[in-house]
């Protein structure tokens, strides 16, 4: 019950925190709906379980080196700015839903999000920093072969997705009070905050 307590508070605060992968679940959920929204969730959380996992089978010490962390953080930084230009040109088609039409989102456009939520999260260098340090944590109160170390791992992931999908739910929802020229300009403000976020990340690793 310890380890499911810990992992519902972790996960608490790793859903609650502001970032470029929130932005692009915003953007997804609002342009394109719920599925697209829950497919930005699938890339973040995918590239979540192979960052621990290859943290979990000794391969911290590559991933701490400069070079690692110098590289990641230049090319994650280019790939958040690209994605912010994309928005800050995007052409808006957004309609609002009617009993007689819905937005149709082809399996080209959840494959796209998906990749977004991946790229964008596995790029960052700080994301490898805070899973090591969730790592360390979990080893340090629970010992690393122990069933709460998986009990607080599988309870982080479970209560975060669960989190991470009730937020784009209710930003699918609120769409419908959206206007064209309202979703114009939050794709422009949200470009621009990527750009910077993307600036930001590049010049912290430089």
């Amino acid at each position: 019950m310890i380890a499911v307590l810990k992992g519902a508070l972790v996960a608490l605060s790793l859903t609650l925190g502001f970032g470029p992968v929130l932005i692009v679940q915003f953007e997804a959920s609002i342009n394109r709906g719920f599925r697209a929204g829950a497919s930005v969730i699938s890339g973040l959380y995918a590239s979540d379980v192979f960052l621990v996992s290859i943290c979990y089978l000794g391969f911290t010490r590559f991933l701490q080196q400069q070079e690692y962390k110098l590289a990641m953080g230049i090319v994650g930084g280019l790939i958040i700015i690209v994605f912010g230009f994309s928005l800050l040109i995007k052409r808006v088609t957004f309609n609002l839903p009617t009993k007689a039409r819905t937005i149709t989102t082809r399996s080209s456009h959840l494959i796209q999000y998906f990749i977004k939520g991946f790229m964008i999260n596995i790029t960052n260098p700080f994301a490898i920093v805070f899973w090591l340090g969730i790592l360390s944590i979990a080893g340090t109160n629970f010992g690393i072969y122990t069933s709460s170390f998986y009990v607080f791992f599988i309870a982080l992931f479970g209560f975060a997705i669960s989190c991470d999908l009730l937020k784009v739910f209710c930003f699918s929802k609120v769409k419908r009070f959206f206007t064209p020229v309202l979703v114009k300009w939050i794709n422009r403000t949200m470009g621009t905050i990527l750009v910077i976020i993307g600036i930001v990340i590049i010049s912290k690793v430089l």
